[in-house]
C-alpha cells in the first residue's frame, strides 16, 4: 500500500495543461506593493515554521534586502495565527551590502507580530492568489529532506530571462529545502504563486505565503498539478519540476497555495518531496 500511495506522488500520469491547471487555481503575478518595511522591536527575532515549530535559526535586522535601514521586510498580504500568537512571513533572499560584494542570504520564516512595529496590512494584492480550491482529499506529508543535489544543477531562469546577470540566484533548490541552508531544520514553502509558467518567467512569483516544516500535513486539491520546465546554467533544458495545489491547516486556518511536488533531473530519478501519510 505505501509503495503503490509513493508511486501516485511520482510522474506516471501525463503532462498536465497549464491552462487546464491555471482555471482551477491561481497562478497569477502579484505586485511590487506586496511587502513592507517594518521596524523590529527587537535585535534578535525567533522564528518559526507555520506548524509552530521554533527553528533553529532566527532573524536578524540590518542586513535586509530591498529595506533601508534596521528594518525587515514582511509581507503585508495576511497575518497567520501560529500557536495562538498573530505572525508574518519576513520576507528572505539575498543582500548584498554594496555593489559587487558577496550575497549574504538571509532566510524567509514566521515572526511574531509582538516583535514588530505595526505592520500595515492590505490584502487586495493577492491578485487572486491563496483562493480556495476543493476538494482538498489526498493527504500527504512534507518531505524536504528527501531533496538531492541535483536539484541545485536546476535553474527556473534562463541567461536570455536575466540580460546581462547570473542567473545563479534562479535555482529550483531555492524552493526545495530552503531551511538546510540556514540550520538543522528541513522545510519548504507553500506559494502564493510561481516562479514562472511553463511558457516564461511569471514577474513577482515565487512569493511565500507559509514556511512547511518536515512532516507538515498537507491535503492536495483535485486538480491538476503545474509541470514546469528547468534549465541548466546556460539556458538549455535540462528536466522538469512539480508542483501541487494544495491545502494547509493549522490554528484553526486553512491556507491554499503551491508545494513543490517533486523533480527529476535528465538522466536522474523522479524525486518526490511529498511522501504517504504514516
Amino acid at each position: 500500500m505505501l509503495v503503490a500511495a509513493l508511486a501516485g506522488l511520482g510522474v506516471a500520469s501525463a503532462a498536465p495543461r497549464d491552462d487546464d491547471a491555471l482555471r482551477a487555481a491561481p497562478n497569477n503575478t502579484m505586485s511590487g506593493h506586496v511587502s513592507v518595511c517594518v521596524r523590529p522591536l527587537r535585535t534578535q527575532i525567533t522564528a518559526y515554521t507555520f506548524d509552530g515549530r521554533r527553528l533553529a535559526f532566527g532573524v536578524r535586522s540590518g542586513r535586509e534586502p530591498r529595506c533601508l535601514g534596521n528594518r525587515l521586510r514582511i509581507l503585508r498580504i495576511q497575518s497567520l495565527d501560529i500557536g495562538g500568537r498573530a505572525t508574518f512571513v519576513r520576507r528572505g533572499g539575498c543582500d548584498r551590502p554594496k555593489r559587487g560584494s558577496r550575497c549574504v542570504p538571509q532566510p524567509t520564516a514566521h515572526v511574531r507580530a509582538a516583535d514588530l512595529a505595526p505592520v500595515p496590512l492590505d490584502a487586495s494584492y493577492r491578485n487572486g492568489n491563496g483562493a480556495p480550491v476543493g476538494p482538498c482529499r489526498r493527504v500527504v506529508r512534507n518531505d524536504p529532506a528527501a531533496v538531492g543535489r541535483p536539484l541545485r544543477r536546476m535553474y527556473y531562469k534562463r541567461p536570455r530571462d536575466l540580460p546581462g546577470r547570473s542567473v545563479a540566484g534562479a535555482r529550483w533548490s531555492n524552493y526545495g529545502n530552503p531551511g538546510r541552508r540556514f540550520g538543522a531544520a528541513s522545510a519548504s514553502y507553500l506559494l502564493w504563486n510561481l516562479p514562472r509558467a511553463r511558457g516564461g518567467v511569471l514577474p513577482g512569483g515565487g512569493i511565500v505565503e507559509a514556511l512547511l516544516a518536515q512532516g507538515q500535513r498537507i491535503a492536495l486539491c483535485d486538480t491538476a498539478s503545474l509541470e514546469l520546465p528547468s534549465f541548466d546554467a546556460r539556458g538549455r533544458r535540462n528536466g522538469l519540476v512539480r508542483f501541487a495545489y494544495a491545502k494547509v491547516i493549522g490554528g484553526g486556518q486553512k491556507v491554499y497555495g503551491w508545494v513543490m511536488r517533486g523533480y527529476r533531473l535528465a538522466g536522474h530519478r523522479f524525486t518526490s518531496t511529498l511522501r504517504a501519510p504514516l
